[in-house]
């Protein structure tokens, strides 16, 4: 072979490599892996999917990182902890994040720990130049409107064409941030309370109150394809999208994607709701266009995460759980105990 013919194949194979390194689908794929090997308390194992899957997407989220640092620490795997809370540094996780998370404490004690401390100042610095703090400061502000008005009337009874214009007003705000697409946590940072939990975004919680068609409570405006192509195009998590979706009423598809109804806490208990073979291979398809894990995968990781008492690792990007009481022949009828939470 040449020397030509060598540089030839050593581009495609160049090209290729790039090309791969820019998978959403891949990415997706490893970190699914990932929680599943945390659900069977396979720590180590779930550190090299985690490493896989961040090697196939340049802009991951902040929870996989998160969860890849419980790992590692557990595992004694301080240099990954290294890199994961490095990364999580930039995308804005303060001091106080790592100083205030008990289970971290053996992480703090490591040479690792005393090197991040080192480089705090610069890798805040480059998270504050990088933020988009209008964006943000913008987001954050219609969250505070959305918030205003539901504390005035929760119900929309009691001024509602005044509750119903401002959501207006507040959609048509919300529309103009997302004419570029999802703002993602490397644009607009992540968001904590508490110092140490890694909150939804203020986009995600406009939507679930103004991304609706129900006739009982009012329609909005469909965004189905919009949130769909920004889940393709990996600034939306899936999990997200599938919660938002489920929750949108008339603008469901077929079953959805098993997040609105998963799993139900009724009198104390968890539930799930009986299903026809044809509803769980409806939504098993819907979930595997987006990249999701099966139904069964999704009802083991939070068998971990609520029932075995293991909830500092966080695998749920939307919120699926439904708190609600019915009557004993409603609960027999309709649905079933998880049994691994009894």
């Amino acid at each position: 072979m040449t020397v030509r013919k060598v540089l030839f194949c050593l581009i495609l194979l160049s090209t290729a490599l790039i090309l791969d390194a820019k998978s959403f689908e891949k990415y997706m794929y490893f970190s699914n892996k990932a929680e599943l090997l945390i659900a069977q308390e396979r720590y180590q194992a779930a550190v090299m999917q985690y490493d896989s899957a961040f090697a196939y997407w340049e802009k991951p989220f902040a929870a996989d990182y998160r969860n890849a640092l419980q790992c590692a620490v557990i595992g004694d795997n301080m240099e990954k902890g290294y890199r994961y809370a490095r990364a999580l540094m930039l995308l804005g996780c303060d001091i106080d994040f790592f100083r205030k998370q008990a289970r971290l404490k053996k992480f703090r004690a490591s040479k690792a720990w005393r090197q991040l401390i080192d480089e705090y100042a610069a890798l805040r610095q480059a998270y504050l130049e990088r933020c988009n703090w209008q964006l943000r400061s913008k987001l954050e502000q219609l969250k505070g409107r959305d918030q205003y008005w539901r504390n005035q009337d929760p119900t929309y009874t009691i001024f509602p064409d005044s509750t119903y214009k401002e959501d207006k007003e507040i959609m048509k705000d919300l529309l103009s941030c997302l004419k570029d697409g999802y703002p993602t946590e490397w644009e607009i940072g992540v968001f904590i309370s508490r110092d140490t939990v890694l909150e939804s975004d203020p986009i995600s919680i406009l939507l679930y109150h103004n991304y609706v068609s129900d006739e009982t409570y009012k329609e909005g405006p469909d965004l189905t394809e919009q949130l769909l192509g920004c889940v393709k195009s990996g600034q939306l998590h899936p999990e997200v999208f599938a919660s938002l979706h489920n929750r949108s009423g008339g603008y469901r598809v077929m079953e959805g994607y098993g997040y609105d109804s998963f799993v139900y806490l009724i009198k104390g208990k968890y539930y799930t709701e009986k299903r026809s073979a044809a509803q769980i291979n409806s939504m098993e398809q819907l979930r595997s266009e987006i990249w999701l894990d099966s139904l069964e995968e999704m009802k083991e990781k939070f068998v971990f995460q609520n029932c075995l008492n293991k909830g500092h690792f966080g695998f749920f990007q939307g919120s699926f759980l439904s708190i609600d009481d019915m009557p004993i022949p409603l609960l027999q009828q309709f649905f079933e105990e998880v049994e691994e939470c009894k």
